[in-house]
């Protein structure tokens, strides 16, 4: 009788045990997640940084921001020129190719890096003499980094880098239970606005 209440007592201990650590494993799945992104930044492979990225979700989610920002923009300077809103229809799709060239950079592990580290977007692919020069200021870079839940499913890195007034987000979604994804970034209108 006292053997049985022994064992079912290192049965129940064993079960808390197991389950205090599944959800302490649970909780930092998005750390985990963050940093093993974070390396394969760091070391260019781009095969392990696409475990962690929804490209599709964050493609869109970054052209809209852009496309919104730019047109803004165009309209208010092309209503004031002799063509008005005729300039503002001739500009429109020199306005999708700046929009599809930001994106196609950004969304890469350099363009992420130079994104959320030093709040910058670049609209071409830089050449090699210029990614060293890149490289070497990115990584000087310190940005006040915060990382916290929105919920059981929604995780967010906030970036504020030097000399930016505002963060960007950086939105990480569960994909099943313990895995993450970054989905979106928002993008302060101080960083869009530099976009030429």
């Amino acid at each position: 009788m006292k053997r049985d209440f022994t064992k079912r007592r290192c049965l129940f201990y064993s079960a808390v045990l197991a389950g205090i650590s599944l959800f302490g494993y649970s909780y930092a799945t998005p750390y985990l997640s963050i940093l093993s992104l974070k390396t394969a930044i760091e070391s260019k492979d781009a095969k392990l940084a696409e475990k962690y990225i929804d490209f599709p979700s964050l493609r869109k989610n970054l052209k809209s921001q852009l496309t919104n920002a730019l047109s803004k923009r165009a309209s208010k300077e092309r209503l004031h020129m002799p063509l008005g809103q005729l300039s503002v229809m001739i500009f429109n799709p020199v306005l999708g190719v700046v929009v599809d060239s930001t994106i196609d950079f950004t969304v890469t592990p350099t363009g992420l890096e130079l994104l959320l580290m030093k709040g910058e977007l670049h609209q071409r692919k830089l050449e090699n003499n210029k990614f060293a020069t890149q490289e070497k200021s990115i990584s000087k870079a310190r940005p006040e980094i915060t990382l916290y839940y929105q919920g059981f499913n929604s995780f967010i890195l906030n970036s504020k880098p030097n000399k930016r007034a505002e963060s960007i987000k950086a939105y990480w979604t569960r994909n099943g239970i313990f895995k993450w994804k970054l989905r979106s970034v928002d993008i302060p209108m101080e960083i869009l606005n530099n976009i030429k």
